[in-house]
């Protein structure tokens, strides 16, 4: 499930979704991050110019870390486990992604800083929960993963968290990004995968965002403070577009010629800006 292609995609797409149109004309000076050993990739970066991301070394062996251009230092593991990942990152340094012993140790999602971690206790039933998203309040949004194939999206702070109600129909939830209210974006799907729609929500229930006529399937992938969601889903034609989501109607994306997807951060998202602007 962690491994380093899955790392160097991941990196990739949100190196992809930083530029927008205005960056095209600036120049830049980029930066190396010196980890203290092992490769490492980063996977999010605050307004303060920290970045995290994941270090592998020592084999199997992941840990979160948090850098600025001055260096680098590894976070400490929650009590207890001995790998982890990071993969989201507030303004106050507080990184989220997930934890364990590796085998068949339980995964939990886990709130990572420079002072400590902490691994988000479990809704009963579940046996995995990744993370995936941290606001500034400190909650972390992701997906649970249980004994059957069905996923569940939950929110949760390191005194616990809570599973997402299912909208009636769907069998399985992710999500993929929390905002500065608590409001989560993610897809639905159905028991095969061959159908998804994007979705806003909180732990108390989640609203289907309408797809554009003609549209199979949606994913949400991305929220801002004010609601609305950024995604990617396939059309009429069978073609992968953008769209951004409202509480009153979902509106796609005017493209230039070709494709554009605004994918899940660990998968393609090549001319994801094109397509938002």
């Amino acid at each position: 499930m962690h491994n380093s292609s899955y790392l160097r995609s991941l990196s990739a797409a949100l190196g992809a979704l930083v530029f927008s149109s205005v960056a095209f004309a600036q120049s830049y000076t980029v930066s190396v991050i010196q980890p203290p050993s092992g490769s490492a990739a980063a996977f999010a970066i605050n307004n303060s110019g920290q970045v995290a991301g994941t270090l592998e070394y020592s084999g199997s062996t992941s840990q979160a870390f948090i850098a600025t251009t001055s260096g680098s230092a590894l976070l400490p593991f929650p009590p207890g486990l001995s790998s982890s990942w990071g993969y989201a990152l507030n303004n106050f340094g507080q990184v989220a992604g997930d934890a364990t012993n590796g085998g068949s140790s339980p995964t939990q999602a886990s709130i990572s800083a420079a002072s400590g971690s902490t691994a988000i206790p479990l809704p009963v039933g579940w046996i995995i929960a990744l993370g995936r998203a941290i606001n500034d309040s400190g909650q972390v949004a992701g997906t649970l993963l249980g004994s059957t194939p069905a996923q569940q999206a939950f929110i949760g702070t390191a005194s616990g968290s809570a599973a997402f109600p299912l909208p009636p129909g769907w069998f399985s939830a992710n999500a993929n990004a929390i905002n500065v209210a608590g409001q989560v974006a993610g897809f639905v799907s159905n028991s095969t995968g061959s159908e998804s729609q994007a979705f806003i929500g909180t732990s108390s229930g989640s609203t289907l965002i309408p797809l554009p006529t003609g549209w199979s399937m949606a994913e949400g992938v991305a929220i801002n403070d004010s609601g609305q969601v950024a995604g990617w889903g396939v059309n009429g034609a069978g073609i992968d577009q953008a769209f951004i989501g409202t509480a009153r109607a979902s509106q796609r994306s005017r493209l230039p010629r070709g494709r554009a997807r605004l994918d899940r951060p660990w998968a393609r998202a090549a001319s994801a800006t094109q397509a938002l602007w």
